[in-house]
C-alpha cells in the first residue's frame, strides 16, 4: 500500500514527535546547572520545559544559590505531610499531580522562596521587620476569630514558626472559605498565616506570580525585602 505523505503531514508529524520525545524527557537543567530530574512523569497538559523556562526569566540566577537539583514524582512525604512540594538539603521535591501548568509553577515558586531564607535569612529576617507584621496581622485575626465564636488561645497566635496543630485548626475547624472573607486585606493567603516561614513565601508567589501591588499594600515589610531579594541588593 502507497503512503501518500505530503510535505504538510511530513511536518505534522516531526512537530507531534518531537512533543512526544520531549514530554517523555527524564532529565532537564533549568540555569544551566540545576539537573531537574523527572522520577515520575508529568500529565501530559502540563509543559515541563515552559514551566522551567518561564521561572529561569521570572528568578533570577542568585536566589537558586544552594540548589542542586529538582526531583518531580511521588514521595512519601507528600501525602504524609498533606504537601505538594518541599526543600530539604539542597533539593526541591516536586509532586507530578500537577493539573496546568501553573500549578506547578505556584509550587516550584513557593519552594524556592524557602530556599532563599536558607542563604539570605539574616537579610530577610534579621530586623524584625517582618516578624512585627505578621504578629500585628495574627493579633488582629485572633480578635477577628474570638468575634465569629471561635475558641482561640492567645499564645497559638504569638508563634513564629509552623504548627501543625494550628495549621489544622485553621483548615478544619476554621476552614479556608471563611480565612479568605476574614482575612481580606490582611493576609494575601489563608496559609499564609500558618508561619512567618509561610507568609514570606507565599507574598514571594504573590510578588513574582500575581499582583505585586497587592503585595506591596498587604505586606509592606514583606514587598521591601522581596524586592530588595530580586534586585541581589543584599551583600552575600
Amino acid at each position: 500500500m502507497k503512503i501518500n505523505i505530503t510535505r504538510r503531514n511530513l511536518s505534522i508529524y516531526i512537530k507531534e514527535n518531537a512533543t512526544h520525545n520531549l514530554s517523555r524527557k527524564k532529565e532537564y537543567y533549568i540555569h544551566g546547572d540545576i539537573l531537574v530530574l523527572v522520577k515520575d512523569h508529568l500529565p501530559h497538559d502540563v509543559d515541563l520545559f515552559s514551566c522551567l523556562k518561564y521561572v529561569e526569566q521570572e528568578i533570577p540566577r542568585h536566589l537558586f544559590y544552594g540548589l542542586d537539583s529538582i526531583f518531580i514524582g511521588t514521595f512519601p512525604e507528600f501525602e504524609k505531610r498533606q504537601i505538594n512540594a518541599f526543600y530539604r538539603d539542597g533539593a526541591i521535591y516536586i509532586t507530578n499531580d500537577q493539573e496546568t501548568d501553573y500549578d506547578f509553577i505556584d509550587d516550584l515558586v513557593h519552594e524556592v522562596a524557602h530556599l532563599a531564607e536558607t542563604s539570605y535569612g539574616v537579610d530577610i529576617y534579621g530586623d524584625q521587620t517582618i516578624s512585627r507584621e505578621f504578629l500585628g496581622k495574627r493579633q488582629r485575626l485572633f480578635y477577628l476569630l474570638k468575634e465569629e465564636g471561635f475558641n482561640v488561645e492567645p499564645k497559638d497566635f504569638l508563634r513564629l514558626d509552623y504548627s501543625y496543630d494550628f495549621d489544622m485548626f485553621l483548615l478544619n475547624d476554621v476552614g479556608y472559605a471563611t480565612l479568605t472573607q476574614l482575612t481580606v486585606g490582611l493576609f494575601l493567603s489563608p496559609y499564609g498565616i500558618t508561619s512567618l516561614a509561610e507568609y514570606f513565601a507565599e507574598g514571594f508567589e504573590a510578588y513574582i506570580l500575581r499582583d505585586k501591588k497587592s503585595v506591596k499594600e498587604i505586606s509592606p515589610s514583606c514587598f521591601l525585602k522581596r524586592t530588595n531579594l530580586m534586585e541581589d541588593k543584599y551583600d552575600f
